[in-house]
């Protein structure tokens, strides 16, 4: 198994970056489920909400990028015209694939693709946090149920108990009532 300790994230909100440990984000106290539980809907949340924005951005940056590529296609196919040489459509992609500012932009939406899956894989993480939880409430559940540990089945035990005490009891007076007719 891998130890996740120590492993750090840089999350952008807003425009700080927060770096946050895995480890904290992933781990499961299960002495406090109940606590777990309630953050994990707001952990899932805030990652989907980040997630979100980062896919976002991504789409802005391959946007800007497309409509450099235009414009620069458009700029080169005229100086051609105006040169008076023939252009391929592969010497015009080469053209602006090579340029520096194109490159620059290329590298932006690369790095805001990295950034949606990181964020894309721990909100998927997280879903496979919420079933882990669930399957370690049942299981500990089950557990206290085979230890006799369940308050909840002493509780019924003791209800029925008492029901069947209250049921003796009852039939008691009652067959001391009709003795003594």
């Amino acid at each position: 198994m891998i130890d996740i300790v120590g492993t750090k994230i840089g999350v952008v909100v807003g425009k700080v970056i927060k770096e946050l440990d895995l480890a904290d984000i992933f781990s499961i106290d299960e002495t406090e489920l109940t606590r777990e539980y309630s953050q994990q809907a707001s952990l899932y949340a805030y990652f989907s909400t980040l997630t979100a924005d980062a896919e976002r951005n991504v789409a802005m940056a391959t946007m800007i990028m497309e409509q450099e590529y235009a414009i620069m296609d458009q700029e080169y196919r005229s100086d051609a015209v105006a040169d008076d040489v023939k252009v391929t459509e592969s010497m015009v992609k080469q053209a602006i694939i090579s340029d520096k500012d194109y490159q620059k932009l290329s590298k932006n939406v690369i790095n805001k693709k990295y950034y949606f899956r990181v964020l894309k894989a721990v909100a998927d993480a997280l879903e496979q946090r919420a079933n882990m939880l669930v399957s370690l409430g049942a299981y500990l559940r089950h557990e206290q149920d085979m230890t006799g540990m369940n308050i909840r089945r002493r509780e019924l035990d003791s209800s029925v108990d008492n029901l069947k005490n209250t049921i003796k009891k009852i039939r008691r007076e009652d067959e001391d009532e009709s003795v003594s007719k």
